[in-house]
């Protein structure tokens, strides 16, 4: 029964893991933002589990507790296979022109699997099958122009609505070549479809016919990500008083005692390669009346199969970790990305500029719990986070700069999940999670510009660490 029990446990989640890019489709349809107006869309700011609330840092991050799919060297971190899925929801209150728009963003940010394939001393390959988005569009807005037409005057409502974006799957390899240095690579594979419409909207008791342009882009193209990590420790030396001098001040130094203890730092630098992506445009327009219902009358434009390119930046991220590997870590993230060379089928960029940005977080496991705490794992293995992070935004309508600026917090609960990990030195538990992170902040124009908001952002995560995929010895 107990082997059925796992067979069924793990058949589950593989099943899981195979359907979640199929519903993540419809889930992501529930998307606003009038930003999404121009280009692919707005690009998805995708983060680690632990890192979302820890300022966003990837770069240098190594963690066996859970993925780091943002830099593929890190997948040599992997000591048991792993399963993560995790959801964000958005929320954004934007003044634009002084028009106050709330603005709403919910999607499945991340399914994946993680599998260690090989730990040698000298050599190390890990393995990523995981789905994310990269781009979103969602917005439906319309206002209204007064036209003339002889010796009639109309108001014309103009209306824009869009839906879509483009997704990715990726497989990533991370290889140690060497004790201390990781390399690797993702490859994405890019899909989607990008849905607008564009209508003028005349009046049906003036006899005038309405007109709606509707464009589709379809994306299918491959890219690639790089990644390297540099990781190596030191011993650090620290005096500890004995028992005894805490109860009588007057035993001399020379009475401590030393403990020695190991830092482990780490050093990370993930590229992504700027390319042109080809993609196709169907466009076409139609004529109707408009009314409570709508009448098509005819056709005209018609322009299916428009071949051409989406052009999309390179971008630069290196980042800096330190742990003891007991009870802390902190991490320092630097970006950078070349959006001014963003480019959408024959479109002019001028909304779009280069930008960078800075991320810095830590996370805790405070040692005191061990002692007062008596039996209860739960509270013993709580993670507590926290982060803060600048960017300076790439998305400048009014040719702008605007500055954002964030501060998380989060927690890692710990789940009673998995098989006991054994060693030859060890034997204890291994811990799946669930990963809580609320980030709130807010974003303006320099120099009075149009662009004025807040914004709350939740992302709730699990991962699933088990001793999968490994066969037994022993019965």
């Amino acid at each position: 029964m107990k082997q059925n029990n796992l067979l069924l446990r793990k058949t589950g989640s593989a099943l899981l893991f195979l359907l979640i890019p199929f519903i993540s489709v419809y889930a992501q349809s529930d998307s606003q933002s009038p930003y999404s107006f121009y280009g692919i869309g707005m690009p998805q700011r995708n983060a680690l589990q632990n890192g979302f609330a820890m300022g966003g840092i990837y770069a240098g991050l190594r963690d066996s507790n859970t993925i780091n799919f943002l830099n593929p060297a890190a997948y040599t971190a992997l000591d048991v296979t792993q399963f993560v899925f995790g959801v964000e929801n958005n929320v954004y209150n934007r003044t634009i022109n002084n028009l106050n728009i709330l603005d709403y963003n919910v999607y499945i940010n991340q399914v994946g699997l993680g599998v260690p394939i090989l730990r040698k001393k000298w050599f190390g390959w890990g393995l990523y099958l995981g789905y994310s988005p990269t781009s979103q569009v969602g917005y439906n807005f319309a206002d209204s122009i007064t036209q003339y037409f002889g010796n009639d005057t109309v108001l014309v409502k103009r209306r824009y609505d869009g839906t879509g974006g483009i997704n990715q799957v990726t497989v990533g390899n991370g290889f140690r070549i060497y004790k201390y240095i990781s390399v690797g690579l993702n490859v994405h594979y890019l899909f989607g479809s990008i849905d607008r419409n564009r209508s003028l909207l005349m009046p049906l008791d003036k006899g005038y016919l309405s007109s709606r342009v509707q464009e589709k882009t379809r994306v299918q193209e491959v890219g690639f990500d790089l990644g390297l990590q540099s990781h190596f420790s030191f011993k650090t030396k620290h005096r500890i008083r004995p028992e005894a001098m805490r109860k009588d001040s007057l035993i001399p130094r020379s009475h401590w005692r030393y403990k020695t203890s190991r830092l482990y730092v780490n050093i990370g630098v993930h590229y992504t390669l700027g390319r042109s992506i080809p993609a196709t445009l169907d466009k076409y327009g139609i004529q109707f009346l408009y009314g409570n219902t709508e009448y098509g009358v005819d056709t005209f434009d018609l322009s299916p199969g428009i071949k051409g390119t989406i052009t999309l930046p390179h971008a630069v991220t290196a980042g800096f970790h330190l742990t003891n590997a007991k009870w802390w870590s902190a991490a320092l993230d630097v970006n950078w990305g070349n959006w001014s060379s963003f480019a959408y089928f024959d479109q002019p960029n001028v909304v779009y500029n280069d930008t960078w940005g800075l991320s810095a977080g830590a996370e805790i496991d405070p040692p005191y719990r061990n002692k007062n705490l008596g039996k209860n794992q739960f509270l013993k293995n709580m993670l507590f986070r926290f982060g803060v992070r600048y960017q300076d935004r790439f998305f400048r309508p009014d040719a702008n700069p605007v500055d954002e600026v964030g501060i998380s917090f989060g927690l890692g609960l710990p789940l009673a999940f998995g098989n006991k990990y054994f060693s030859e030195t060890e034997s204890r538990r291994i811990l799946s999670y669930i990963n809580l992170g609320v980030e709130g902040g807010w974003a303006g124009s320099r120099n009075n510009g149009i662009i004025n908001e807040s914004f709350f952002r939740l992302n709730i995560g699990v991962t699933i660490r088990d001793k999968w995929f490994i066969k037994r010895r022993f019965n």
